[in-house]
């Protein structure tokens, strides 16, 4: 049986040496095979194989985002939250690199509202492993892990379009509401002058008691809570898993990746990098 190559026309088969022969000069393929070929003779390594391994391994690209999966788990407490799970295209192939887990959130609020607001996170935190899983996977395919700014600022954009979304339907939902809720009924003469003489007998009281006048007391209004969308813990989620994700890809420790980037932040904002 004769071989493809064979099988093929002459002058095929010469323009196609020619690619093939471009194809790894331009890559630079046999020299960095003449290279190690000769400098391992010498060396005589026992794992031949793992010094190849070892060799090329300089010379492959970083690491890309290839998808992220969310799950949801539950903490030490039983509250729900995020874990990811970062997959990057890595010699051309697809490899699990890290699994993390952000911290429950921290509920604050009255007793008789808890309830509700874990109920609320609850909600939260599934609507954040769907985000990721899908909308924030197939927008962060591609991307270097060491991008943290520009990965950070895809995911708050996300966040702030659902928040904007959000807001509308709200203002919407308010707005019919108010369109089909009937006017109230007119108030009754009877009404008003019964109101009238309970507010005369207040003022009359006050004034038979003279002398004590309290002190005006100021009460400072509640803070209105800040409005989180439901998935706003796919911002930290996201942001935690790829910044371990790159110091994984890089094989450095979390906490020389974390400096490193707070060190070229300053020296973009000096204007020179360190």
């Amino acid at each position: 049986m004769a071989s493809a190559a064979s099988s093929r026309d002459p002058r095929e088969l010469y323009l196609l040496k020619q690619k093939a022969a471009k194809y790894y000069e331009e890559n630079g393929v046999p020299a960095k095979m003449e290279e190690i070929l000769n400098s391992m003779f010498y060396e005589d390594p026992s794992d031949v194989y793992g010094h190849l391994v070892n060799f090329f391994s300089q010379f492959t690209k970083a690491a890309l985002l290839s998808k992220l999966c969310a799950t949801q788990v539950y903490d030490a407490t039983g509250m729900p939250t995020v874990q990811t799970d970062v997959i990057c295209t890595m010699n051309n192939k697809d490899k699990h690199v890290i699994s993390s887990t952000i911290p429950s959130a921290n509920i604050k609020t009255r007793p008789e509202d808890r309830e509700k607001a874990e109920l609320e996170a609850c909600d939260s935190v599934a609507a954040a492993v769907k985000l990721i899983s899908s909308t924030l996977s197939s927008q962060l395919c591609g991307m270097d892990p060491v991008q943290q700014a520009e990965i950070d600022g895809l995911v708050l954009s996300v966040i702030d379009k659902l928040k904007e979304e959000d807001l509308a339907q709200k203002a919407q939902e308010e707005q019919n509401r108010e369109d089909v809720s009937p006017p109230p009924p007119p108030a009754d003469d009877k009404d008003k002058k019964k109101s009238a003489k309970d507010k005369q007998k207040k003022e009359e009281k006050q004034e038979e008691k003279p002398g004590k006048s309290s002190a005006p007391v100021n009460v400072i209004p509640e803070r209105p809570p800040e409005l989180f969308v439901a998935g706003s813990e796919a911002v930290a989620a996201v942001s935690q898993a790829v910044c371990a994700c790159a110091a994984a890809a890089q094989g450095i420790p979390l906490y020389r990746h974390v400096s490193n980037i707070a060190r070229t932040k300053v020296g973009e904002n000096m204007g020179f990098l360190f």
